[in-house]
């Protein structure tokens, strides 16, 4: 819990700029949602604030070698969840503004008829980038886009349709 931002926030922008610059997280919260959100912007490290000095110098040790390093307590909490990667990535979806648009409307439970008069665009070019989205994300329905675009934090979940 930074002032400006949090450790996901800063690990998003610095993934974002595609900077090669290593990641190690130092913090208190070892819960599996946060590790695993962290774990989506490819961090390198991963450590509890409780961590002694050595795991520290270790942590930095093993990721100068290009290498990754969690801390046993969260090796074990990764171990336990199921890697979603292929699915769940976002930063492999690659969106074009309109992409991005047209997905937000969607998790707001507009229809196609609806995103097309919003964005005074055809129909058809709705279904098109509807299904590029579906695509890109490997999902196969509204319901599965909007969760996968919720826990990739694509979309405000305040502005998500309540199912």
């Amino acid at each position: 819990k930074m002032p400006d931002m949090d450790g996901i926030e800063c690990a998003k922008r610095i993934r974002s700029n595609e900077t090669k610059l290593k990641i190690i997280v130092l913090t208190q919260f070892g819960d599996k949602g946060l590790i695993e959100k962290l774990r989506k912007f490819d961090v390198d490290g991963y450590l509890l604030k409780k961590s002694s000095k050595e795991e520290i110098v270790q942590a930095i040790q093993t990721v100068q070698k290009n290498e990754k390093y969690y801390s046993e307590e969260i090796k074990a909490k990764i171990s336990n969840s199921r890697d979603r990667a292929s699915r769940f990535d976002y930063l492999k979806c690659k969106f074009s503004k309109r992409e991005e648009q047209v997905l937000e409307l969607i998790c707001k439970g507009k229809t196609n008829q609806q995103i097309a008069e919003e964005l005074n665009l055809s129909i058809n070019s709705i279904t098109t980038y509807r299904q590029r989205i579906m695509i890109k994300t490997g999902m196969s329905n509204a319901a599965e886009l909007v969760m996968w675009a919720t826990e990739n934090d694509m979309v405000d979940r305040s502005k998500v349709i309540d199912f």
